[in-house]
């Protein structure tokens, strides 16, 4: 079966099929380390799967609408960062 890049028009279509799973799981251990080290062990590695299941819950329902575009990601993202920056929850 050969791999195709179900992306659309976006700039993840400059990057080759073979490179994007690993830059996934990078990203996603980054994120689950990060999630850890702030709640600790035990409540970190539950909150990461909660936000797991509500991101692929998010994604199935939207997808097969054609109504989920990178630039909302990108948009959610901001606002969610935006919120934590703003509740000081958040340490840079």
């Amino acid at each position: 079966m050969k791999a195709v890049h179900n992306a659309g028009d976006t700039f993840l279509k400059a990057i080759p099929v073979e490179y994007l799973k690993p830059i996934g799981m990078i990203i996603l251990l980054i994120s689950a380390t990060l999630t850890m080290k702030e709640q600790g062990v035990e409540a970190g590695a539950f909150a990461f799967i909660v936000y797991l299941m509500g991101s692929f819950s998010l994604v199935n329902l939207l997808l097969p609408y054609k109504e989920l575009k990178w630039f909302h990601l990108l948009a959610l993202f901001m606002v969610a960062i935006g919120i934590e920056l703003l509740s000081g929850n958040l340490k840079l």
